[in-house]
């Protein structure tokens, strides 16, 4: 019945196994008394091997008591190294027992009987020390001041056992030692799992009831078989809702449950502090919005800002590209000699105006240009100039990839130098050639010229022919 009984209650699985193991040493140590007693003599060879045997149970009982104490310890970890040091003093006494005809250590015999030697007594004392280490173990690792208040009783149980073993020793036709050392172990294993030394499942109703887990336990039909003090009473709707879903008693109580064999959990959970926090970040959440409102506002004004200063720079450099323009442009419209030349001549300056301003802008945005946008430039004042009846002629033979810096320079030179001198110049050829990785722009004048500065970039080179005058400027550039 003890053996049923730790299956019930015991939960813990290694506790389980060493009080299970325990019980069978008995169970076989009861086995070897009965067939000491019935099938051999006294004395005999077989009888003393059936009474050497008696030792193991006597020698590996006490050790697992031990392990089993030792499991219960907070942060214990059951290395194998640890397990084998507990057993090793044991198996080394229950060697030298089953040895005993080799050098009678153990015991001695005479003719009228025998006697106790050393081995037997230390075998005795180790079994007393490590079962009473392994109970103040137990005491010592047991969290419930109840059960150590009832420690008396299992030390009381040894206590008692020793003076019955004691008894036994001077009197040995009164009890016989299985018999009395079964009992004792039972007693004592009884006695730890009742007091609560041995953690048990008994009692588990008033655990949960003086528990907080704010809960109770229902049978399929709904019936409450375990109450938490501190659960609500609802109704039986409620339960029913329950089982589908969680749901709020209030703002604050949430039951929720969970399908157990055999029946459900219910359990209550108070959200207010949850809920409380839940506002308070809600609270956050709207300053934190009305402040990223506040700084998205201010970045689109940073930004607007950003965008008016960079267009009053562009405007700046191009008012003062165009500046001196602008002023002769103005002398001669408001003091024309001849009407039709002066428009004329005004329509090729405003061209030039409009295609400086445009390629200004686009060297502001990019580092490299396509050659094309000097070409498109080039074609249209020569195309404004023509108007004036000044032949021009535009040949593009190459694009590539210019250098910003270089396209404007070229066209500023070639702009300029067509305005300095269109009051004599008879006509004007301009070519576009790409060739080995350089960029030439050659223009011939008929009875004309003007002057050309070289930069770092930008190679010029002139040559004068009677009434002719040829330029070519030359810059690196890039395949498109």
């Amino acid at each position: 019945m003890f053996i049923f009984s730790i299956f019930h209650r015991i939960i813990k699985k290694d506790l389980k196994i060493y009080l299970l193991i325990i019980t069978f040493l008995l169970l076989f140590w009861i086995l070897l008394r009965f067939l000491k007693y019935w099938f051999t003599e006294s004395m005999t060879f077989e009888n003393r091997i059936l009474w050497y045997l008696y030792y193991i149970p006597l020698c590996i009982i006490p050790p697992t008591f031990f392990v089993l104490a030792s499991s219960l310890q907070p942060k214990h970890e059951k290395t194998i190294w640890y397990i084998l040091l507990s057993y090793l003093p044991g198996l080394i006494l229950c060697i030298l027992v089953l040895t005993n005809d080799l050098h009678f250590l153990a015991f001695s015999f005479t003719p009228d009987g025998y006697q106790h030697e050393i081995v037997y007594y230390l075998v005795v004392g180790w079994i007393f020390l490590t079962l009473l280490s392994a109970v103040i173990i137990l005491f010592i690792t047991c969290p419930i001041q109840k059960s150590k208040k009832l420690s008396w009783i299992p030390f009381s149980v040894i206590i008692i056992g020793g003076i019955f073993i004691l008894f036994n020793f001077f009197y040995n036709d009164f009890f016989k030692s299985p018999d009395t050392i079964t009992f004792v172990c039972i007693t004592l294993l009884e006695s730890l799992i009742e007091v609560g030394l041995i953690p048990s499942n008994k009692n588990y109703k008033d655990y949960f009831e003086v528990s907080n887990l704010n809960a109770f336990l229902t049978d399929v039909n709904g019936k409450v078989i375990y109450r938490s003090k501190g659960a609500i009473e609802i109704s039986e709707n409620q339960k029913t809702e329950g089982k589908v879903q969680p749901v709020f008693l209030d703002e604050n109580i949430r039951l929720s449950s969970k399908k157990l064999h055999g029946g459900y959990i219910y359990w209550f959970e108070n959200l207010k502090e949850i809920n409380t926090i839940n506002r308070e970040l809600n609270e956050v959440n709207i300053q934190l919005e009305d402040e990223n409102d506040l700084l998205e506002e201010e970045n689109d004004i940073r930004q607007k800002e950003a965008t008016l200063r960079e267009q009053k720079r562009l405007y700046d450099s191009l008012f003062e590209q165009v500046k001196d323009k602008l002023e002769r442009l103005k002398e001669k419209l408001e003091s024309p000699v001849d009407v039709e030349k002066t428009l004329r001549t005004c329509s090729f300056e405003v061209a030039c105006i409009k295609r400086r301003e445009n390629l200004l802008l686009l060297c502001e945005k990019e580092e490299k240009l396509s050659s094309q946008e000097l070409s498109y430039s080039i074609k249209e004042i020569l195309d404004y100039l023509t108007l004036a009846y000044i032949p021009c002629s535009f040949v593009d033979r190459g694009s590539c990839r210019l250098q910003a810096k270089d396209l404007f320079a070229l066209y500023c030179s070639i702009e300029e130098g067509l305005e300095s001198c269109q009051d004599s110049l008879l006509g004007c050829l301009v070519q576009t050639e790409y060739r080995d990785h350089l960029f030439s722009l050659r223009i011939a004048l008929e009875g004309a010229e003007f002057s050309l500065k070289e930069t770092e970039s930008i190679i010029v080179s002139k040559e004068k022919e009677e009434n002719m005058v040829y330029y070519i400027l030359s810059v690196k550039g890039e395949d498109l």
